[in-house]
């Protein structure tokens, strides 16, 4: 197959990514003094915890004679590994995983543990010690996951070693009673019937080469689940075995594509760019961020709120549609959000008739993606008459425009992931599909790519290529399940309608553009990766892009994690105050009241009685304000803040917005807690962006027994745009 310039662009990046990470971590070639007599696989897990594996799966050579120590040290690296008198005492890691909690550990070794209370912290952030955890957690070593009775510096390799597989694994309970082998030390195993994991560590390790492909990535998961079934370790060594790796190199552009969306819209809400196709895109990938969804979830709650209606628009009941599908990858359910009902308004027929062809797709999109019933009437609009609606809007050639008689690409493939559900089931929607395909088949170009076809002014047919025209017809054809490097109805001298889609990939930003020659676009992106998201779940044989069945719930906090709060009010002798906490997980915030100050005198016998003391206690003063020397960037994502020193505080405090009203949303607060600094670096910053800058002290003080503290007034702003 021809390679577009970009595909062979990015498949050059990902093999120096590939061969770069493998020969700095992963694999040691044999030394100067000869041959190997054997080799042997060597995985580092810690998957009991939860935080998957530490080394992943290598092949490694030794000679006979060589202990199992030798090839460890020798393949993971002596400063990675502490042996200690023949037993593994500790192995150097990242850490705990981001937002890694208890909960993450398998609730059987949890349970058998004695619940989450039992857990303790680890000793070291940069290294996994024995005894971490729990008092019975250490580091085991097994052979074929059997656990020898020496010790590993003790264990001998020789010629029937050859293929085996070591490794070296965490367990949390029972001194390996969460580990499969003969466990010793134990009365009982909680791994009595696990399916082994041997064949897939020793395919992982023969494609280590191809981490960054689908499967890869899919073993990896399985490889990193203490429980896994033996359908799922099955599946995943038959993945990594009959992949054709040449075929993934759009991945690189999906995961990148996915980032940018992320990072470049940050409130998403009731919008058709920057908004539903924006979450669908990163919920049906698989990304994970409670704040980031929940603040969508908010919005159409308050659009709901505030209209006091089911109905998100009058006239465009794809505004409804289009929230039904993002709420429902989300996990959440469009029928009661906040008491309102956004399917209700799509029972009327009437109502989506205002979009025409639109109003019909996306409708039944919508119906469909979480199986939502809609009662049946003569004037009510439900699957069927939607089906019926759609297909007698055919063209007489086959397929479907917005209007007149001259199929369009877009239009004729919206169509077919409407109707895709309908297609085994249901004879006429067949024939109208494949009738369908026929005719994009033959719109396709000489290299790939799909045009949006228009009448112009003059009354003239005119095609314009585009990144979704070409991102419209990926999704039509996933949802059939056809794949578009493989089906030569869509291949046209080679090249596959994801090579063209790939063409119009920006690799300096992982946007995409609307057309070759111009600039990167958002709708153009966002299409692009719901278009690349629903070709990944189809190669990786999940559910389809809108079959939401399996959609888990992405935008409710499973337990609020509170920050020390921020007083907002102060209290006074006559009025209480108030402190803010914010969940560091979801967003959320809650308000404590503080009691109101006291003014006590307490008299003190002294041991002579020629003498009392009295003490007194008061309320705490403000602190004068500080302002600023200089603001400035002095390199790429950074400022530099000076300001002048303030005598008789506890220290400083400094919000950095890209608000110039310091939106809470939009603004972050750094504290600095010693009152003789006068100068502080902000790191992380967006480059080219505006930020305003402000400051203000602070004073703390036991008032009672407690901490109170007061602040300054905010200095005035100071704008700085970054380098």
């Amino acid at each position: 197959m021809r390679q577009t310039a970009m595909k062979r662009c990015l498949w050059l990046l990902i093999l120096s990514m590939v061969a770069s990470l493998c020969s700095g971590i992963f694999f040691q070639k044999a030394s100067a003094q000869g041959a190997y007599d054997g080799y042997v696989y060597i995985t580092v897990e810690k998957v009991t915890l939860g935080q998957g594996i530490i080394r992943r799966p290598m092949k490694a050579g030794y000679r006979n004679g060589d202990s199992a120590a030798d090839v460890v040290l020798n393949a993971v690296g002596t400063a990675n590994v502490g042996i200690v008198n023949g037993y593994l005492k500790y192995v150097t890691d990242s850490g705990e995983p981001q937002g890694w909690t208890t909960a993450d550990i398998p609730a059987e070794i949890k349970n058998a543990v004695g619940g989450t209370g039992k857990f303790s912290a680890r000793q070291s952030q940069n290294r996994l010690e024995e005894l971490d955890y729990t008092n019975t957690s250490g580091w085991m070593y097994s052979v074929n996951d059997v656990m020898p009775e020496v010790s590993i510096d003790s264990y001998r390799l020789g010629e029937s070693n050859d293929g085996d597989v070591i490794r070296l694994q965490f367990t949390v309970y029972g001194y390996g009673a969460d580990l499969i082998g003969s466990n010793r030390l134990s009365t009982e195993s909680l791994c009595a019937g696990f399916p082994e994991k041997l064949g897939l560590i020793r395919s992982m390790a023969a494609h280590d080469s191809n981490q960054s492909s689908v499967q890869y990535q899919n073993a990896l998961a399985v490889m990193s689940d203490w429980n896994a079934t033996a359908e799922e370790i099955q599946n995943a060594v038959t993945g990594l075995e009959n992949a054709d790796y040449t075929s993934d190199i759009y991945v690189d552009a999906h995961n990148r594509v996915i980032d940018y969306i992320h990072k470049k819209v940050t409130e998403p809400g009731s919008y058709s760019i920057g908004g539903e196709w924006a979450v669908l895109s990163l919920a049906r990938s698989g990304v994970k961020d409670i704040k980031w969804y929940k603040c969508y979830y908010n919005q159409i709650a308050g659009l709901l709120a505030d209209r006091q209606s089911n109905i998100l628009h009058t006239t465009k009941s794809t505004e409804n549609s289009r929230a039904i599908i993002a709420l429902t990858a989300i996990g959440a359910d469009p029928v009661n959000i906040s008491g309102y009902n956004l399917l209700k308004p799509l029972s009327d027929y009437e109502y989506i008739n205002k979009q025409g062809i639109n109003g019909y797709i996306y409708a039944l999109i919508a119906m469909n993606c979480g199986n939502y019933n809609v009662s049946d009437t003569d004037i009510r609009a439900t699957r069927n008459n939607l089906v019926e609606a759609i297909r007698n809007r055919k063209l007489e050639t086959g397929g479907w425009s917005l209007s007149g008689e001259v199929p369009d690409a877009d239009i004729t493939a919206m169509v077919i992931q409407a109707l895709a559900p309908y297609y085994d089931s249901d004879s006429n929607v067949k024939a109208d599909i494949d009738e369908a395909l026929e005719v994009l088949s033959n719109m396709q170009k000489e290299h790939g790519e799909f045009a949006n076809t228009y009448i112009d002014s003059e009354n003239s047919t005119k095609e314009t290529p585009s990144c979704e025209s070409c991102a419209q017809v990926l999704c039509a054809i996933s949802a059939l399940g056809i794949d578009a490097e493989k089906d030569t109805r869509f291949l046209k001298n080679g090249s596959s309608v994801l090579d063209a889609l790939l063409s119009f990939y920006d690799d300096r930003t992982g946007a995409f553009k609307h057309v070759i020659n111009g600039e990167t676009d958002q709708m153009a992106t966002e299409q692009a990766a719901y278009a690349l998201t629903a070709y990944r779940r189809m190669k990786e044989k999940k559910n389809g892009l809108y079959q939401m069945s399996d959609a888990p719930n992405l935008y409710r906090c499973p337990a609020h994690k509170w920050n020390h709060g921020v007083i907002i009010e102060s209290p006074t002798l006559s009025t209480t105050g108030k402190t803010q906490y914010t969940c560091t997980v979801c967003g959320e915030t809650k308000i404590q009241t503080i009691s109101m100050l006291t003014t006590t005198e307490q008299k003190r016998e002294e041991l002579t009685t020629e003498e009392t003391k009295t003490e007194q206690t008061v309320s705490l003063k403000k602190p004068g304000k500080t302002s600023f020397r200089k603001v400035k960037s002095p390199k790429k994502k950074q400022i530099k803040v000076t300001w002048k020193k303030k005598s008789g505080v506890t220290g400083y405090q400094i919000q950095v917005s890209t608000s110039s009203k310091f939106k809470k949303s939009k603004t972050k607060t750094y504290k600095v807690g010693k009152p003789k600094t006068t100068g502080k670096t902000i790191k992380s910053l967006k480059s080219k962006k505006k930020y305003y800058v402000r400051i203000r002290t602070y004073k703390t003080a036991k008032v009672n027994g407690k901490t109170i503290t007061k602040y300054s007034s905010w200095s005035a702003k100071k704008a700085v745009k970054v380098k």
